[in-house]
């Protein structure tokens, strides 16, 4: 199966498809510490946000995961799209090897599951996974209420 960029929101997981001829505008990328990593998890959705182990993600309740596990990251950097910002993110190879090893896991657990994301101590999605991701690289939307390169410089072990 060929790699391809996977696009990563709070709800949905889809291929990345944008027109060649769509305006992006990236950011100067920045150089990541020996820390730089996005911490993943799987978990199931939840009813009852009142619940102490079930939060809120983006209007979604996603049991709290007890432990993340650290992916590391080669680079990250913000992409602004048609006024939406994503963040690009570049695993390193072990990495993309737990990636998907918990895309399946999730993949396999049905529509219930969610890949949980992780940077510092602020959840930056809960996505369902449809398929195995097979790829180094991923873009994560990021709500217009969060600050996109503060949460860069979080993945990269900067602040």
């Amino acid at each position: 199966m060929f790699a391809r960029n996977i696009r990563l929101s709070a709800l949905v997981l889809c291929a990345l498809a944008l027109s060649g001829c769509a305006t992006t505008s990236a950011s100067k990328a920045t150089e990541p510490s020996s820390q730089a990593k996005l911490e993943l998890a799987v978990s199931e959705t939840c009813a009852d946000s009142s619940d102490a182990h079930c939060v809120l993600v983006n209007g979604e309740g996603v049991v709290m995961p007890v432990a993340f596990q650290d992916a590391g990251v080669q680079k990250a950097s913000v992409v602004e799209n048609h006024g939406q910002s994503e963040i690009d993110v570049t695993f390193t190879g072990t990495g993309a090897a737990l990636l998907e090893a918990l895309t399946e896991q999730a993949a396999k657990s049905g529509s219930t599951a969610r890949l949980v994301m992780k940077t510092g101590d602020k959840i930056v999605g809960s996505t369902l996974v449809s398929e195995t991701i097979m790829s180094h690289e991923v873009s994560i939307v990021v709500p217009q209420t969060d600050d996109a390169q503060a949460l860069v410089k979080s993945i990269l072990g900067l602040i």
